[in-house]
């Protein structure tokens, strides 16, 4: 099977692939994974400059800080801006191997124009988002139109794209227009280094639960308390 190179950024996500807190610990896993069944080339991560970074904080400034979040890394000119830290940090040997980028944020595709597959890997989408009840609502339509807009483009021109769900594959299909053979749900494995021993005295007539979410309303914290366990 053909190795890749992966690529991974944006303060969003973060910019370290094996880094244990970038993408909720999932990238390392994911890559360290890959690279030890021999799928992996190399991966790397990218993040725009500090004064690149400090015109689009300005230009996307909000007093509620939600949206101020959520319109920065929504901003295709940030978007634009880390396609092109990524194009920097290709060397000529990449291109003789595919490539699969961490979300959409950035567009791999356009970089590679055919010299290589382009894939994606992803545990949500802007479209998702966008239609949660949690979504800032002082985003405006045209913010969101625009961003739907480039995933939609990004996403035309990956050759895969894998996701963590069927829920979200879905989302792929009905959200973005593309063709059912090209999105594919991979699960999203476990985010630890080893399995822990089976505890088999378990007392489970307890009824303690262990919430796993940093943000505890949006993660369902709420509904998980309200239940009669």
């Amino acid at each position: 099977m053909r190795q890749f190179v992966g690529v991974v950024g944006s303060g969003n996500i973060g910019f370290d692939p094996f880094d244990p807190q970038c993408w909720s610990g999932s990238s390392r896993r994911f890559f360290l994974e890959c690279q030890r069944r021999g799928l992996l080339r190399r991966a790397f991560g990218v993040d725009v400059s500090r004064p690149a970074k400090a015109w689009f904080a300005l230009k996307n400034f909000s007093r509620e800080r939600r949206q101020w979040r959520t319109q920065f890394y929504s901003d295709t000119g940030y978007r634009r801006c880390l396609t092109e830290r990524i194009r920097g940090q290709l060397s000529g040997d990449d291109y003789g191997f595919n490539l699969l980028q961490l979300g959409a944020m950035y567009d791999c595709p356009s970089i590679v124009k055919g010299r290589a597959a382009c894939f994606s890997y992803n545990d949500g989408n802007f479209a998702t988002s966008s239609q949660s009840p949690f979504f800032p609502a002082g985003v405006s339509k045209k913010r969101i139109d625009a961003t739907l807009r480039y995933e939609r483009e990004v996403n035309a021109r990956l050759d895969l794209v894998f996701t963590m769900s069927e829920y979200l594959r879905r989302s792929f299909i009905n959200n973005y227009g593309i063709s059912a053979e090209k999105v594919v749900s991979i699960g999203a494995g476990i985010n630890l280094d080893r399995l822990p021993e089976i505890d088999t005295e378990k007392d489970y007539s307890v009824g303690n639960v262990l919430f796993i979410g940093v943000d505890f309303e949006r993660k369902g914290g709420n509904e998980v308390l309200a239940k009669d366990i």
